[in-house]
């Protein structure tokens, strides 16, 4: 194990916390350990990074094609999206264009929209959030048409030993290419744990359209829908919508600290875990990584890195510092 990554919130003088990252870069042609910081091994729940992969079952199947499903609503379907007016409509308009009713959406504990515009619209209105609004809404509503389209309960598109669960576990499975752990997201869905490097390489395979030839033409075309529909994986300004704009990049967060990414153009992808789960540490360590994938980040993404910490009226009183050195495990005659 290489010395570990390091984010530090500064405040005035004083280091006031670290947080600690694993990360790991790997050549996406052969799996090589290009890098790593931490444990390349690490094991972690995926959470929503898995959500690109749950969807190949049902692109695979023609769901897509069978709906007339167009490149956002795919996007939505692998998206831990802010909750806004733009969203929530793309996730009504797959029901509808599936012939699910709303009520069939049932993600597990509803919660305010991410995006604080849509937040503070809903609280004026006095409404309640509703499933539309949840980040998960998305990916909630492929599963059900891809039940739909299959003819089955829709009721049990949950269940963790239905088909649909089954079918997404397996896709993870073969995509990841190693034993999982399994247990339960926050959703209801089927939650997976992975060695950082197994999640490294499957991003790798995900961007490059080298996914197992089960999955291979699913992913490219996942891989394409996520790339063109950036603001529907996150929202406007946000890191994974300002990164997937980085030519030939696929990325995805997942909760508490991990993100996942792969760039068609350099071969190389990545994966990260912050360990006491600081969204705004894996966001600082990501632009990091993505460096270290040669995604040539926009100074946007670069500005993650040591953003400033603010008090309540805006003002400076700190900042966050990242020191992430990714040890190479290269040889230099295999450094292709």
């Amino acid at each position: 194990m290489s010395e570990i990554g390091i984010v530090e919130e500064v405040r005035g003088s004083v280091v006031e916390a670290r947080h600690r990252v694993h990360a790991v870069v790997v050549r996406t042609s052969d799996g090589a350990l290009v890098a790593s910081t931490g444990d390349p091994d690490h094991v972690t729940p995926l959470r929503s990074a898995a959500k690109p992969l749950q969807a190949l079952p049902a692109v695979r199947d023609g769901v897509i094609e069978r709906f007339g499903l167009a490149d956002r609503h795919l996007a939505i379907a692998c998206a831990s999206h802010e909750g806004t007016p733009a969203h929530t409509a793309c996730v009504a308009e797959l029901l509808a264009l599936a012939g699910i009713p709303i009520s069939a959406l049932r993600p597990r504990g509803l919660h305010a929209p991410l995006d604080e515009a849509a937040a503070r619209a809903l609280a004026l209105a006095g409404r309640l959030p509703t499933q539309l609004e949840h980040n998960c809404s998305g990916n909630h509503a492929l599963f059900l048409a891809r039940e739909a389209f299959h003819g089955r309960d829709l009721a049990a598109y949950l269940a963790a030993a239905g088909p649909a669960q089954r079918d997404a576990t397996q896709a993870c499975v073969d995509a990841l290419a190693v034993e999982l752990g399994e247990g339960c997201d926050r959703c209801g869905m089927c939650a997976y744990s992975a060695p950082l490097r197994a999640a490294a390489l499957a991003y790798g395979r995900l961007a490059s359209g080298c996914l197992p030839a089960p999955w291979r033409e699913a992913g490219a075309q996942i891989a394409r829908a996520m790339r063109s529909q950036p603001e529907m994986i996150a929202a406007e300004g946000s890191f994974d919508t300002l990164a997937l704009r980085l030519p030939g990049v696929v990325c995805k967060r997942g909760a508490l600290g991990v993100f996942c990414c792969g760039s068609s153009l350099s071969g190389l992808a990545g994966a990260l875990k912050v360990e006491d789960g600081s969204s705004i540490a894996m966001e600082s360590a990501a632009a990091a990584l993505l460096v270290a994938i040669g995604a040539d980040p926009t100074p946007e993404i670069l500005a993650f890195q040591d953003r400033p910490i603010l008090d309540g009226d805006g003002g400076i009183v700190g900042f966050w510092q990242t020191s992430i050195v990714l040890q190479s495990h290269l040889r230099h005659s295999d450094q292709k």
